[in-house]
């Protein structure tokens, strides 16, 4: 029995503060088979002053699997319409590194918001479906999942989906749920 070789990936995160240059660096020396790279790190490099050609350049010859992230996909109300922009965004810069997923989070992102909801005190900042029901929380989040997921296929893209430990709907039976619901 023949067994695959496993890809090998570097993460964007293992040098957080280092540019994008940087990360492609660190692959190619070290022999990484590819990069999930960074939106953060794509955006800084256009901000520099780069085109989208140049980034697509920069980027051919790395096998990119995903890219990420979509933070709080939850986003309801008010907020929902930043959602849909965020992801119209992502994905594009997705198709421009020809990445083959983007990576989908649940939120809020930050766990001092989440902590402070837990012991009751005033949360300031995004709280995502933080003292909704979880029924509410379930409809909100497979909502959103569905109609990112039809966004991401429109562009040939794969949605993966990641729910932060501290955050509602956290748990691998919640994330089967939500993903039932869809």
């Amino acid at each position: 029995m023949s067994v695959e070789r496993q890809t090998i990936v570097l993460h964007s995160l293992i040098a957080k503060d280092a540019p994008m240059a940087m990360d492609l660096k660190i692959a190619a020396d070290l022999g990484y088979d590819g990069i999930e790279i960074s939106a953060a790190k794509m955006r800084a490099f256009l901000a520099a002053g780069w085109t989208e050609a140049d980034l697509a350049e920069r980027l051919r010859g790395y096998d990119i699997p995903g890219t990420g992230f979509l933070m709080d996909i939850e986003r309801h109300g008010g907020a929902e319409e930043s959602l849909w922009r965020d992801a119209g965004e992502l994905f594009h810069l997705a198709q421009i590194a020809g990445a083959k997923a983007v990576q989908a989070i649940t939120g809020p992102v930050s766990v001092a918001t989440v902590r402070a909801h837990a012991a009751g005190r005033p949360v300031t900042g995004y709280s995502g479906v933080l003292g909704l029901s979880r029924d509410e929380q379930m409809r909100i989040t497979a909502r959103n999942l569905a109609r990112l997921a039809d966004m991401a296929a429109e562009r040939g893209l794969i949605l993966y989906f990641e729910a932060l430990g501290w955050c509602p709907l956290n748990t691998v039976s919640d994330q089967l749920e939500v993903a039932s619901e869809i």
